[in-house]
């Protein structure tokens, strides 16, 4: 089993909060897609439910909303989705957290906690894929078969 990075997903309309964040994302991330409006968001997860491990969404989009990107998110049981805005105040804290949301961080005030979150991500990934090699490492190893010997006891052969 090769291990990959866990694929992050960016629903984010500013050009320079893409580049800052697929730059520091990009280190412990695979940035699979980078998303500017919540239709072309919505696209990508319903194309692609399994293709991500980390979802990134904005609240306030050029064209639509956080909210609605948040209701086609339904992560599995690996996946996380965490919403990374300059609006979280509340209603639209809990709101998030309502809709899906496993985290809400502050742009502006929040982003050292942010990346600490993603990296606590990337690490749980890293664990569940060293794992899953163990496991069929030791899968793939030959199993000893009981052989008889003359005395009519069964033992392990070598």
């Amino acid at each position: 089993m090769t291990e990959t990075k866990a694929r992050v997903v960016l629903v984010e309309d500013s050009p320079r909060i893409q580049a800052e964040l697929r730059e520091a994302l990009g280190m412990v991330f695979d940035v699979v897609a980078v998303i500017a409006t919540a239709q072309e968001a919505v696209e990508w997860l319903q194309a692609h439910p399994r293709g991500w491990d980390l979802a990134v969404v904005d609240i306030f989009l050029k064209q639509g909303h956080g909210f609605q990107v948040l209701r086609h998110c339904a992560p599995q049981a690996h996946q996380s989705v965490v919403v990374l805005s300059n609006y979280t105040r509340e209603p639209a804290r809990s709101s998030a957290l309502e809709q899906g949301a496993s985290a809400v961080f502050d742009k502006g005030l929040e982003m050292e906690q942010f990346l600490a979150y993603c990296a606590a991500r990337a690490e749980v990934h890293a664990r569940h894929q060293a794992r899953a090699a163990a496991a069929e490492a030791k899968a793939s190893l030959p199993r000893r078969m009981p052989v008889a010997r003359s005395s009519g006891m069964l033992h392990e052969a070598a």
